[in-house]
């Protein structure tokens, strides 16, 4: 019996932990965390791709680089997930050459 309620709380634990390790979210350096909400209140128009009064849908609002922890399965009524996009950085090109100032 004592066995037993040890396996049973020791299932508990690992449940508990597992559902704590998938809440949390990194987001690297060089990225930016887009957010795709998947429950919404109103329908996102057809001519418009980014959700900006809470429609399901790409939101406006972009995470930044960090640790963010969000309660995995629960959460908020209307779920949202993240997804993880590499930003590019390009270097500059050479400098044009400056022109003396004309004469007026």
């Amino acid at each position: 019996m004592v066995v037993l309620a040890g396996l049973v709380l020791l299932g508990v634990a690992a449940l508990v932990v597992m559902c704590v390790l998938s809440s949390i979210k990194t987001i690297g350096p060089t990225e930016v965390g887009l957010v795709t909400k998947r429950f919404g209140l109103g329908k996102l128009g057809d001519d418009n791709p980014i959700a900006l009064k809470g429609e399901a849908g790409y939101q406006a609002k972009l995470l930044m680089p960090g640790l963010r922890f969000k309660l995995w399965p629960m959460g908020s009524p209307s779920a949202s997930e993240a997804d993880r996009v590499t930003i590019h950085e390009y270097p500059q090109g050479p400098k044009c050459p400056t022109l003396p100032a004309l004469p007026v």
